[in-house]
């Protein structure tokens, strides 16, 4: 009998939590997610959420989820949209299932997500899937950011839309990764309307691109890093861009493989499809790369100051030099690619390099 009282105590004395339903309304969801306890659910209803201040998620683990972009609408009138610091490796946020529009023409970020600097770390920290980033106003409202990730490692961001004002590229960046590291992926977003579709600056290792769309960008892809750090994954992805698809910087070990590239019919500036610098050891395959501007020098692959990289079966059209290996690159393989360049096929200024 006296089991059977402590298994009754034990059974209802523990607490219930419940997850937390927030209806439409003007400034609630800032005054809910300042308010809820760590470990919580928001459960947004479908229907117009008005914020003239940012939703900051502080220091806590948190996911707020809506009913999904199409019907329910988080719209911000001067001020940045979700703003997430989680001060911490081990705690977790998720963010799922709306839409996040400005009134403002410029000036803010849709969504920026820090948390706190390590050197190691193992913990799950940031989930981003099914949201739409856009202006409440296509022909004149746009974020300046649509997504910042800060110090973020093992961070999901899926099914992300990203849009900046029509037929412009005023949006600075539509997803910007800066001190990430170890399995931070994006997977199948889009971005239109941009100056670039996605950067990665600073220290990072283990960037994964896949089955993305990037269209009016004037760059798609750029990671400049400060010093040597490691593979960028890029695979399936369209990039539709006027100046280059795929650029980085101090960067090895990339692998960039079965993607559309292509320069925009209407873009007069010089092209580059994939770009590669002071990187080593990367592997270039399948590709499609076409240019076809209306002016401006177009060059598909270029490798400079690049040793021990492969470049095969890769498709270019429309080109100046469809791959050229610029000095100071040593001993890299190219071969078995496709190509019509109006002045070079291969055009090799390296040492030791293998073309089959």
């Amino acid at each position: 009998m006296r089991k059977l009282i402590i298994l009754f105590v034990l059974l209802f004395s523990t607490p219930v939590f419940a997850d937390i339903v927030v209806d439409p309304g003007h400034n609630v969801l800032s005054q809910a997610a300042s308010t809820v306890p760590n470990g919580e659910v928001i459960i947004l209803a479908a229907g117009l959420y008005t914020q003239t201040q940012s939703v900051n998620i502080l220091g806590k683990s948190l996911s707020v989820i809506g009913k999904g972009p199409e019907v329910t609408e988080i719209r911000f009138t001067n001020s940045n949209g979700f703003v997430v610091d989680t001060n911490s490796t081990t705690k977790h946020v998720t963010l799922q299932g709306f839409t996040l529009s400005t009134t403002n023409s410029g000036g803010y970020e849709a969504l920026r997500m820090r948390a706190a600097r390590t050197t190691s770390n193992s913990n799950k920290q940031f989930l981003v899937d099914n949201l739409n980033i856009r202006p409440h106003d296509m022909g004149s409202d746009y974020w300046s950011y649509g997504m910042k990730v800060i110090n973020g490692w093992i961070t999901n961001i899926s099914n992300v839309h990203v849009r900046g004002k029509d037929n412009s590229t005023k949006m600075t960046t539509g997803i910007d990764l800066s001190g990430c590291s170890i399995e931070v992926k994006i997977s199948k977003c889009a971005i239109y309307f941009a100056g670039t579709g996605v950067s990665v600056k600073d220290d990072a290792e283990g960037i994964y691109i896949d089955g993305t769309t990037i269209v009016y960008a004037t760059n798609g892809i750029m990671w400049v890093s400060p010093a040597a750090e490691s593979l960028l994954n890029v695979t399936g992805c369209h990039i539709s861009t006027f100046s280059t698809s795929i650029y980085t910087y101090n960067v090895h070990w990339s692998q960039i493989v079965g993607n559309m590239l292509m320069k925009r019919h209407d873009s007069n500036k010089g092209y580059v499809g994939i770009f590669i610098i002071n990187g080593n050891l990367n592997t270039i395959i399948g590709n499609t790369i076409l240019g076809a501007g209306i002016g401006g020098g177009q060059n598909g692959i270029v490798l400079d100051n690049v040793d021990y990289s492969i470049v095969v079966g890769n498709v270019l059209r429309d080109q100046h030099t469809d791959i050229w290996v610029r000095g100071g690159s040593y001993r890299n393989n190219v071969g078995g690619n496709t190509g019509n360049g109006i002045y070079y096929h291969i055009f090799d200024q390296g040492v030791g390099t293998k073309i089959f």
